[in-house]
């Protein structure tokens, strides 16, 4: 599992999300990406993408016009 903290450039806060186990979004190309695993924390995350956050507690949709940026961490 990881946790995904996301930058607020509209609210000027970080937000974390826990838990998180896959990630989805559509790149510049808009081909669909789906990422999971030890993938996630190698990949270059674009911030004018929208994206949505998987885990087994909830899923959350991030709007590309908030995000200032992305940081991935797995969690202990």
């Amino acid at each position: 599992m990881y946790t995904v903290t996301i930058y607020d450039k509209s609210k000027k806060y970080f937000k974390t999300y826990e838990h998180i186990h896959t990630i989805k979004y559509f790149d510049l190309l808009k081909d669909w990406v789906s990422l999971s695993g030890d993938e996630i924390l190698s990949h270059n995350f674009p911030c004018l993408s929208n994206y949505q956050l998987i885990s087994d507690y909830g899923n959350y949709s991030i709007s590309k016009s908030i995000i200032g940026s992305i940081e991935v961490e797995r969690e202990i």
